[in-house]
This record gives structure tokens, C-alpha cells and sequence, in this order.
């Protein structure tokens, strides 16, 4: 349980971050470092949830990961977030 207590933390804190940035950079107008700081916390926050989906498809194999749809939802809110970041 403490295992899906903290991914829902990192979750969490990503989506509480996107939020946030979303208000300073488009809102506030917020350039620089400010910007730069967010940004970092949002990629910081999906590197975990990237490990666990790579671990996850290390322990299945490709064939039955790509078997299961959830892992296809996955995938797109994992590479969207980090796109995201980087752009």
C-alpha cells in the first residue's frame, strides 16, 4: 500500500504543480528562473512515475504490456507531461 500511497503523491504534486504553473506563467506573466524552478518540478515528478512504467514493462515484456490498453494511457500521460516540459 505505501508503494501506491506514494505514487499518488507524485500524482498528486504533479498535478497540483501544472496547476500552479499554468496560473503564474499565463496568468502573472512569470518569465526566468520562477519558470525554469516549475518546469523542473514537473519533470522531476514524472521521472518516477517513467521509472515505474519502464519497470513494469521490464517485468511483463513487451507483449503483454502492449496487451493491456491502461498501459497505452499511461504511456500518453507520461510522454505528454514530459513533452510538455520540454516545450
Amino acid at each position: 500500500m505505501s508503494l501506491h500511497l506514494f505514487g499518488f503523491m507524485v500524482h498528486l504534486v504533479y498535478t497540483v504543480m501544472l496547476n500552479y504553473y499554468v496560473y503564474e506563467i499565463y496568468s502573472r506573466h512569470v518569465d526566468g528562473e520562477r519558470k525554469n524552478f516549475y518546469v523542473f518540478i514537473l519533470a522531476a515528478s514524472m521521472i518516477y512515475t517513467w521509472i515505474y512504467d519502464v519497470i513494469q514493462l521490464c517485468k511483463t515484456g513487451p507483449l503483454d504490456y502492449l496487451s493491456d490498453p491502461w498501459n497505452y494511457v499511461d504511456f500518453f500521460y507520461i510522454y505528454g507531461s514530459l513533452g510538455n516540459c520540454v516545450v
